[in-house]
């Protein structure tokens, strides 16, 4: 392991150095084929028994004996566990921003969107736009992405940060709804609606308002219509109308507006996909029609109250969970560090519960990743004692830390980077 961080940054750095030779770049670049794909219907899997295990405590309670004060536990417990698996299925979605999903780019994107992205609505598209900025300029205040808005630029000129201050801001405020749902917003226009376009990029003339309809929104209002929908055929309770009209209005009214929808409103999401757009813009709304039109169905014919559970074991823990283990991710990546090749995320070693929950599928070796993008998860920490060997800039520029709080090593913490004057 590299010295301590404040040893490291007393040598100078070559932050445009050639880190790797070409062997060791094609070594470190190749994918395993299905490696990802495995790892993705894992989480699948898990999410399913862990949503099976939580809606068979609740549908068998009184059945099992279970007093009526355990509902507040297993709440929470299933609330916070379903978060998890649900940034771990995002963090996948990732992944496969890079093309390392499946080898063949059409068949990477569209399982990325049918797999990871459509789950926790949103779309390759919108995410890969705003994510390749986040590479370009990494912390770079105005251009990095994950800086755009003021409270995440605020966020992040707050460091170096205090040790009390951090612990309180990122771990006691979980339970702050506040400061967690606040961050959603900022989540909700990049990876549902999609991001706003630079000022640089804006014509000088507006187009007509037919070709500035944000699809996004037009999606969302979709939505709502289908709602609205489906409790009217309830309320006139026959058969045909109940399971008729949606499947009518979805065919007509949402991939048939799909199919008339201009070109250039589909561009007006940006991003680079390598499948039909148009495509994607039909699967995206199948599947949340599919979820509300189903949820209806299950509850009004099976007397399954599917659209209570999916509520608070997974929109719920989106709309929560994922946005805290979102923010909380970003600070332990790249709060307090510089914007440079080397300087610009750590190397952390982490807790196994911590890699599991906040840091899976090698986001504890996320410098390795922002310096050689293309390399798998996989393979990032082999690559990371590989880099060390050959390169001394990397060696010198490095910056690792150590567990949460308190470190047991010679290395930082990561509260203890944070608050490091040394660390930017």
């Amino acid at each position: 392991m590299a010295a301590i961080i404040t040893e490291r940054k007393t040598k100078p750095v070559n932050q445009s150095a050639i880190l790797f030779n070409a062997a060791s770049v094609r070594k470190w670049t190749t994918l395993i084929p299905g490696r990802n794909l495995f790892h993705v219907l894992a989480e699948h899997t898990a999410m399913l028994l862990h949503f099976a295990m939580v809606v068979a405590l609740f549908e068998n309670a009184v059945a099992w004996g279970i007093p009526q004060w355990a509902f507040f536990p297993i709440s929470v417990y299933g609330v916070i566990i379903s978060g998890i698996l649900i940034h771990r299925i995002a963090l996948l979605g990732h992944e496969s921003s890079h093309y390392l999903l499946a080898k063949d780019r059409k068949w990477n994107d569209l399982l990325a969107d049918v797999l990871c992205f459509f789950p926790i609505w949103s779309n390759l598209t919108n995410y890969r736009r705003k994510h390749l900025g986040h590479h370009l300029h990494p912390n770079e205040a105005g251009k990095d992405p994950n800086l755009s808005s003021d409270r995440a630029e605020a966020l992040f000129k707050s460091f170096p940060m205090k040790r009390p201050s951090s612990i309180f801001r990122y771990y006691a405020l979980f339970f702050w709804p506040p400061f967690v749902l606040g961050n959603l917003v900022d989540i909700f226009k990049v990876l549902v609606v999609g991001p706003k376009r630079a000022s640089a990029e804006e014509p000088a003339i507006k187009p007509p308002l037919r070709e500035r309809i944000n699809p996004g929104f037009v999606g969302v209002l979709y939505i709502i219509a289908l709602f609205g929908v489906l409790t009217w055929a309830k309320h006139i309770n026959e058969p045909v109308i109940m399971i008729g009209l949606p499947l009518l209005f979805h065919l007509v009214v949402g991939l048939g507006g799909v199919m008339l929808i201009p070109d250039s409103v589909l561009q007006r999401s940006g991003g680079k996909i390598n499948y039909n757009k148009r495509l994607s813009a039909a699967l995206r709304l199948t599947f949340g029609a599919t979820i509300l039109i189903g949820a209806t169905w299950v509850r009004e014919y099976f007397d399954f109250h599917f659209g209570f559970y999916y509520f608070w074991f997974w929109l719920f823990p989106l709309l929560y969970v994922l946005p805290y283990l979102m923010l909380l991710r970003e600070v332990y990546q790249h709060a307090n560090l510089g914007t440079g090749t080397i300087d610009n995320s750590r190397i952390i070693h982490a807790d196994p519960f911590t890699r599991w929950a906040l840091l899976p599928f090698g986001n504890d070796y996320h410098l390795i990743h922002h310096i050689y993008p293309n390399i798998p998860h996989y393979h990032l920490r082999a690559a990371h004692l590989d880099l060390l060997d050959q390169s001394e800039d990397y060696r010198n520029g490095l910056t690792e830390v150590e567990g949460n709080v308190k470190s047991s090593g010679e290395l930082l913490s990561v509260s203890e980077s944070l608050a490091s004057l040394s660390a930017k």
